[in-house]
Protein backbone atom coordinates (compact mmCIF):
# COMPACT_ATOMS: atom_id res chain seq x y z
CA UNK A 1 0.00 0.00 0.00
CA UNK A 2 1.13 3.67 -0.77
CA UNK A 3 3.31 4.65 2.51
CA UNK A 4 2.23 8.51 1.75
CA UNK A 5 -2.10 7.65 1.41
CA UNK A 6 -1.58 5.53 4.32
CA UNK A 7 0.00 8.29 6.54
CA UNK A 8 -2.97 10.60 5.33
CA UNK A 9 -5.44 8.45 6.76
CA UNK A 10 -3.54 7.92 10.00
CA UNK A 11 -3.42 11.76 10.20
CA UNK A 12 -7.01 12.24 9.49
CA UNK A 13 -8.57 10.03 11.84
CA UNK A 14 -6.38 11.52 14.74
CA UNK A 15 -6.95 15.06 13.73
CA UNK A 16 -10.20 14.51 11.71
CA UNK A 17 -12.33 11.89 13.18
CA UNK A 18 -10.91 11.71 16.57
CA UNK A 19 -13.54 10.01 18.62
CA UNK A 20 -12.14 10.04 22.09
CA UNK A 21 -11.37 14.15 21.58
CA UNK A 22 -7.06 13.36 22.15
CA UNK A 23 -5.87 14.63 19.12
CA UNK A 24 -4.98 18.02 21.52
CA UNK A 25 -4.27 16.80 23.84
CA UNK A 26 0.13 15.16 24.79
CA UNK A 27 -1.37 11.49 24.19
CA UNK A 28 0.07 9.56 21.73
CA UNK A 29 -0.16 10.13 18.37
CA UNK A 30 -0.80 5.76 17.51
CA UNK A 31 -3.94 6.32 18.93
CA UNK A 32 -5.57 5.07 15.56
CA UNK A 33 -3.52 3.43 13.94
CA UNK A 34 -5.01 -0.10 14.37
CA UNK A 35 -7.84 1.24 12.10
CA UNK A 36 -5.45 2.71 8.59
CA UNK A 37 -4.89 -0.45 7.03
CA UNK A 38 -8.89 -1.41 7.47
CA UNK A 39 -10.12 1.97 6.67
CA UNK A 40 -7.68 2.49 3.71
CA UNK A 41 -8.95 -1.23 2.29
CA UNK A 42 -12.48 0.15 1.77
CA UNK A 43 -11.90 3.41 0.89
CA UNK A 44 -10.21 1.55 -1.78
CA UNK A 45 -12.03 -1.29 -2.57
CA UNK A 46 -15.09 0.09 -2.74
CA UNK A 47 -17.69 2.89 -5.16
CA UNK A 48 -18.72 4.97 -2.41
CA UNK A 49 -17.33 6.26 1.17
CA UNK A 50 -20.72 4.74 2.81
CA UNK A 51 -19.16 1.48 3.40
CA UNK A 52 -16.27 3.78 5.60
CA UNK A 53 -18.77 5.49 6.83
CA UNK A 54 -20.59 2.55 8.32
CA UNK A 55 -17.18 1.48 9.72
CA UNK A 56 -16.33 4.81 11.04
CA UNK A 57 -19.61 4.59 13.16
CA UNK A 58 -19.26 0.92 13.92
CA UNK A 59 -15.85 1.72 15.56
CA UNK A 60 -16.54 5.02 17.44
CA UNK A 61 -19.61 3.09 19.27
CA UNK A 62 -19.21 -0.83 19.40
CA UNK A 63 -15.34 -0.92 19.26
CA UNK A 64 -14.16 2.45 21.24
CA UNK A 65 -17.52 2.87 22.75
CA UNK A 66 -17.75 6.87 22.05
CA UNK A 67 -20.39 8.71 19.63
CA UNK A 68 -19.02 10.99 16.63
CA UNK A 69 -21.96 12.90 15.36
CA UNK A 70 -23.39 10.78 12.07
CA UNK A 71 -22.30 14.28 9.94
CA UNK A 72 -18.77 14.18 11.56
CA UNK A 73 -18.67 10.70 10.48
CA UNK A 74 -20.31 11.09 7.17
CA UNK A 75 -17.65 14.18 6.20
CA UNK A 76 -14.64 11.97 7.22
CA UNK A 77 -15.20 9.19 5.28
CA UNK A 78 -16.26 11.51 2.06
CA UNK A 79 -12.64 13.06 2.69
CA UNK A 80 -10.75 9.95 2.85
CA UNK A 81 -12.64 8.13 -0.04
CA UNK A 82 -11.80 11.13 -2.40
CA UNK A 83 -8.10 10.96 -1.20
CA UNK A 84 -8.06 7.02 -1.92
CA UNK A 85 -9.58 7.85 -5.21
CA UNK A 86 -7.57 11.11 -6.00
CA UNK A 87 -10.66 13.19 -6.64
CA UNK A 88 -10.97 17.02 -5.61
CA UNK A 89 -12.91 17.07 -2.27
CA UNK A 90 -14.34 20.51 -1.44
CA UNK A 91 -16.08 20.28 2.39
CA UNK A 92 -19.18 22.97 3.19
CA UNK A 93 -17.30 25.92 5.78
CA UNK A 94 -20.02 27.50 6.79
CA UNK A 95 -18.21 30.81 8.31
CA UNK A 96 -19.95 32.18 11.54
CA UNK A 97 -20.14 36.23 11.73
CA UNK A 98 -19.70 38.21 15.09
CA UNK A 99 -21.14 41.26 15.45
Amino acid sequence: MNKILHNRIDEILFYKWDPIGVSDSNWPRDEYKLYVNKVLDLAVNNTTAQPLAEYLTYLSTEIIQSTVSNERTCKVAELIFSIAHDRAYYPDHAVITVD
